[in-house]
């Protein structure tokens, strides 16, 4: 495993895009010849039927981090907003998840981070390869909800911010590629829909950076008790101690208006 609370770097991504991009096309080439491939994939679990679970998290996550950011300096309008969103996020991460027929939907790995991942090392120690485990969540679903979702728990600050683009299309290449050497005869989505898709599917970067990157962030002693969150869901308290350190205020300074300006808090 590469260090958790370090997060990945350029290299380290670049695998993974790599990976993800060959298992969605994959199902993309399976399914053409086995058209009922994905009938067991199609429950996902961001479905309204399972709003009260997820909510059982994201409530007291989104309380805890809206009380410390109204802390900082020049991010009150935003900490507004976050207390606005309390009342929709539900609703706005559901019809997220709901993908549009007309884009194509792959099997994607469901809980892709950091933890997630087992990577190879040369002896020089760079990474050559790696392997996804921890299977359990794979559901038919947009691509882009796979790679915002890993974007956004698991990159550095710098390599999201600067190589963002470069690792869409490090992704869409290896995509095209394999779904080519399978002998996918079918219309594959372009470049320039990925783009709008992962524009559509923003709120659901939101949720890994507010879910995932705590926990990734988080010293060992600081990670949540669940039987404490089955015990007592209206008092919890998931993430207090992470949300304090300079590590969540240094990634969410950054990460905030980067949402805002996209319009997850509208």
């Amino acid at each position: 495993m590469a260090s958790r609370r370090d997060r990945l770097d350029f290299s380290h991504a670049k695998l993974v895009v790599h990976a993800i991009a060959r298992f969605h096309a994959l199902s993309i080439a399976y399914s053409e010849k086995n058209p009922d491939f994905f009938a067991p994939f199609e429950e996902f679990f961001f479905c309204d039927s399972n709003r009260q679970n997820i909510e059982l998290f994201m409530t007291p996550t989104l309380k805890e981090i809206t009380a410390e950011v109204n802390k900082w300096e020049g991010f009150g309008e935003i900490a507004r907003k976050l207390e606005g969103l309390q009342h929709t996020l539900m609703d706005k991460l559901l019809e997220t998840c709901t993908v549009p027929k007309e884009f194509q939907n792959v099997l994607i790995h469901g809980d892709c981070w950091v933890n997630n991942l087992l990577f190879k090392y040369s002896e020089a120690g760079e990474p050559i390869d790696l392997r996804l485990v921890d299977l359990q969540l794979s559901r038919k679903s947009s691509p882009a909800i796979e790679l915002l979702y890993f974007f956004f728990s698991s990159l550095q600050n710098d390599v999201r911010s600067f190589r963002y683009d470069d690792l869409l299309h490090e992704y869409y290449n290896e995509l095209r590629h394999t779904t080519e050497e399978l002998g996918y005869s079918g219309q594959l989505f372009s470049f320039k829909d990925l783009c709008l898709e992962m524009a559509r599917a923003v709120t659901f970067g939101f949720y890994a950076a507010v879910s995932i990157l705590p926990i990734v962030l988080a010293d060992p002693d600081d990670s949540p008790d669940i039987d404490s969150i089955a015990a007592d869901k209206e008092n919890v308290k998931l993430f207090g101690k992470v949300y304090e350190t300079p590590q969540f205020r240094e990634a969410f300074e950054e990460l905030l208006p980067y949402f805002d300006k996209c319009g997850v808090f509208d």
